[in-house]
Order: structure tokens, then sequence, then C-alpha cells
């Protein structure tokens, strides 16, 4: 699966550096059998490293050093999106899908972060939307991996992780109404990632999906657009 050039970032951490060794010493810290049965990720043996499909793509993650990029060349993924990868790998605990869908205010101190989470995810996504085709909208959805649901004008999960779906909920304007969109998760994911990074994975989505809607419209092609 190949990936597109707003996906990319740079190799250096930046800031990030503690919060990657952090991260990594959780990730050395689990047996990898352990690790690909409950985050539910391929692990090769032989080159012993994870493969993870997140939004469309896939991403490798060596074991033990947990170093990320994409299967298809090696370019390193956004900063943020790596560190999410292997925090994901480290956390998840393998607990089932529940198919309950919660706000980001149910989950673990949802309520602390939520105005961030709606301003940058949710907002943003809905002050984007007047004027946009509905027909070019679904065309950059499904080529996020994402995949059709009932229920609004627009209604789509997309695979974040194996175990962490993301559902996305548009209605579009018309004379009445303004646009509006909801981002919902499963019940369980708090087993899987902590909130905060729950929150950088919808400001994600609404980026890829901006960014993905240039693409098509114009061909900008602009890479990095989040740390």
């Amino acid at each position: 699966m190949s990936y597109f050039p707003y996906m990319t970032g740079s190799a250096d951490p930046g800031n990030y550096e503690l919060a990657f060794a952090v991260a990594r010493k959780k990730l050395a810290g689990r047996l990898p059998a352990d690790i690909a049965s409950a985050a539910e990720v391929f692990f090769d043996r032989q080159n012993s490293v994870f493969i993870v499909p997140s939004f469309g793509t896939e991403l490798i993650v060596t074991y033990p050093d947990g170093n990320v990029c994409f299967r298809a060349d090696g370019t390193p993924p956004l900063v943020g999106w790596r560190l999410i990868t292997i925090n994901y790998l480290a956390r998840a605990s393998g607990n089932s899908l529940q198919e309950h869908p919660i706000s980001y205010r149910d989950l673990e101190d949802g309520n602390l972060f939520y105005p961030a989470f709606y301003r940058e995810a949710i907002q943003k996504l809905i002050q984007w939307l007047p004027g946009k085709s509905l027909d070019t909208v679904k065309k950059v959805v499904l080529d996020l991996g994402a995949k059709n649901r009932e229920g609004a004008d627009l209604a789509f999960v997309f695979a974040a992780f194996p175990r962490f779906p993301i559902t996305l909920k548009i209605w579009l304007p018309d004379d009445e109404l303004p646009a509006s969109a909801n981002i919902t998760f499963d019940s369980s994911a708090n087993h899987y990632l902590h909130t905060e990074d729950i929150a950088v994975l919808g400001w994600y989505l609404t980026s890829f999906i901006i960014k993905h809607h240039e693409l098509l419209v114009s061909g900008n092609t602009a890479p990095e657009i989040l740390p």
C-alpha cells in the first residue's frame, strides 16, 4: 500500500525525543508475539518488524528499537503519527471491540481535552465543508481506507489501527441548516491509546481529509501538515 505526500514527516523527532524514548522502552519490554496478538498486527520474525495498517497505508515498526517508516519505501511518516503507532503497539490490551460508539468526552479525562479536540478535529472540518462536492469528499475518505457506514449524509469508519476504528459522520449544509460533523470511537479505545493520543489522531483525520481534497482538486502536494 502506498501513501500520500502530506503524510510524510521529518526523521528528526524534535521535541518528541523523550516521548519516543519512553514509548520505545515500553515496546521493547513486551514480547513481540504478545504485541502482535493484542494489537492484531503481523510480526515478521525474520526481519524483526511489525506491519501495521493505518489510514489506508502500511507502516513498518522495527522491534525492539521502535523505528517507524512506510512499508512502501522506508520514508518516515509524520512525527506524531510515528509516536502514536509505537504507543498503540506498546499499550494494546487485546480487548475485543465493543461495537459501542462513544464521544471523545467519554474517554478517560476526555472532558479535559475536549475543547482542543473539538476545535482542531470537528470544528475545523465543519468550517471546511461548505462548497465541497459530495462525490469528491466520498473519494477522499475512500482513498484513506475508510468503509461506508449508514447514517448522516456521509458516514465512514476509518481504521486508524487494526483495533482502533474512528467513525466520522458528516451532515452537509442545506438551505436551512449549516454543516455539522461528529467523530466517535469504540468504547474499547483507551485499552489501546491514551486520550491525548486519540485527540491527535482526530486531528490527523481531519487534516488528512482536507489535504487529500487539495491533492485531488488542485494537485497540491504540500508535505508535512502536523508535527
